[in-house]
């Protein structure tokens, strides 16, 4: 019997796995077809994945998160919850198709109905994978999560790509897309041996809805939160403006959306497995903060001295107008880099409904944090969320806090270490990017800087923080051990 450690150390490992080059693979498509592509084209898809996201939030109504946190899931739990969520993808289908001619409507942009519609098949392609990738992630056996998600990125990008050199312009976005939730339930199908009985039972509905419909309402809450921002824009600004916003604020949630969700995926139903041992929770999650500001902090610091930089180089001058707000937005990534790992601690222990409370009072101060700042352009949004989500932090982590017995000191005490790294690294880059304008190439400055900046970040890392050092090294040491013998899964009796 593989005991939880070593399954949650092999499974953050292979999930690490799969964020690096999956979404690796995906940021590096994303730079590509912005270089083909008009802010116009990323506009258009961002106001039809206002509505059709919002939409997918509800696609199971939050019962994998209930298969994942209860104990005694039985064949009857896993069946029901396939075909309910195979009726909703296509209800919600149906549901888009109508609703896409008012969206279009809504924004004045006609094209949107076609988009609307075309990317709305992902409800109906990824309802038949949720409970394949909810077993596997229950099991904590990332490594096949991992095959699908590299696979995909893939396929997806290679599709986007050549169909954007082709001319397609926004088709290329929209359909990579649509390939991407298909070709992920297809390979989650092969992966993962269990398949539907024909069963749809009232009473084991009942037992994951009572669950998963305060995971649900975290969801849904979650996603306005998230996307309010995107929908305000694009109905009083334009969709030049929402096409920069959304690169922006996609590049400064980048890198704690991928490294927060390798860890926080495996830690939830880690936690879930421990709800009860409150100290078992505090050492997990502090050493989640640890790891993930050790990652992120540099990583959004980094981007945000070089941004100046790295826009016109790296993806084109028609670009420039969104360095300022990028800057911005790393401060907002930096502080949610730390606040996305409280919600895997309310998960595990059952109060979803704590984070319901708290995503209320974020989409409202959000909101009208919004509304004040859009008088300034995406600069004054930006700003505005920024300066709103310092509030919004202290809320929810004195939430998180008190559920497991934690102090603010602790958490002072975690990230202390990345917060002096990244201090010293943005000093450092800064000096250089001052004064190698002056006899370097744009190119030249920012490998150059990029190339100073992890040099000086690892050096005092390594100075004010070697043990953690050593126990990154031993996490990626587990690689290679979790290659060596993949889990069996199978179908709960």
């Amino acid at each position: 019997m593989i005991s939880l450690q070593i399954q949650t150390v092999r499974g953050i490992s292979w999930s690490g796995v799969s964020q690096v080059v999956s979404q690796g693979l995906q940021f590096l498509v994303k730079i590509l077809l912005a270089r083909l592509l008009f802010p116009e084209d990323f506009g258009l898809l961002g106001m039809a994945l206002v509505f059709t996201m919002f939409i997918e939030t509800v696609n199971d109504i939050g019962l994998s998160a209930a298969i994942i946190q209860k104990k005694g899931i039985t064949e009857k739990h896993l069946s029901t919850a396939f075909w309910v969520g195979l009726m909703l993808g296509g209800g919600l289908f149906a549901l888009a198709v109508l609703a896409s001619p008012f969206i279009a409507g809504f924004f004045g942009e006609p094209l949107l109905r076609s988009i609307v519609v075309v990317l709305s098949l992902s409800f109906i392609f990824g309802s038949f994978g949720i409970v394949h990738r909810t077993m596997l992630m229950k099991r904590i056996d990332f490594r096949k999560i991992a095959i699908t998600e590299i696979w995909t990125a893939g396929i997806a990008g290679i599709v986007s790509l050549v169909l954007a050199i082709l001319g397609y312009g926004v088709w290329s976005l929209v359909l990579g897309s649509v390939m991407a939730s298909l070709g992920s339930s297809a390979l989650l199908w092969v992966l993962c041996p269990w398949r539907p009985s024909r069963i749809l039972d009232r009473e084991s509905f009942l037992d994951l809805f009572g669950y998963g419909k305060n995971a649900m309402g975290s969801q849904i809450l979650g996603y306005i939160d998230t996307n309010i921002d995107y929908l305000l824009i694009a109905k009083f600004l334009d969709a030049t403006s929402l096409g920069l916003y959304t690169l922006a604020f996609q590049m400064a949630v980048f890198p704690f959306r991928r490294i927060s969700r390798i860890i926080g995926r495996v830690t939830f139903p880690a936690f879930s497995a421990i709800q009860d041992d409150n100290e078992q929770i505090r050492l997990g999650y502090l050493k989640t903060v640890s790891y993930t500001s050790l990652m992120t902090f540099p990583m959004l610091a980094g981007l945000a001295v070089v941004a100046p930089v790295f826009i016109p180089v790296v993806i084109g001058e028609n670009w420039v107008p969104m360095v300022l707000p990028l800057q911005i937005l790393s401060v907002y990534g930096i502080l949610k880099s730390v606040e996305a790992n409280a919600n895997p601690v309310l998960m595990g222990k059952g109060r979803p409904d704590l984070y319901v409370r708290y995503e209320i009072l974020s989409v409202f101060v959000i909101s009208l944090a919004i509304y004040l700042g859009m008088t300034f352009g995406i600069t004054g949004v930006a700003a505005a969320i920024t300066l709103a989500f310092c509030g919004l932090f202290f809320v929810i982590q004195t939430i998180a806090n008190r559920l497991i017995g934690l102090k603010y000191a602790a958490i002072v005490r975690a990230v202390l270490p990345a917060a002096i790294g990244s201090g010293v690294m943005v000093a450092a880059v800064w000096l250089f990017l001052s004064v190698s304008g002056w006899y370097m190439s744009g190119s030249a400055s920012l490998v150059s800087s990029i190339v100073l900046g992890v040099m000086v970040y690892i050096a005092v890392i390594m100075v004010v923080d070697s043990r953690s050092v050593e126990e990154i090294k031993s996490v990626v040491r587990h690689i290679v051990g979790a290659s060596a013998g993949p889990n069996r899964i199978r179908a709960p009796k």
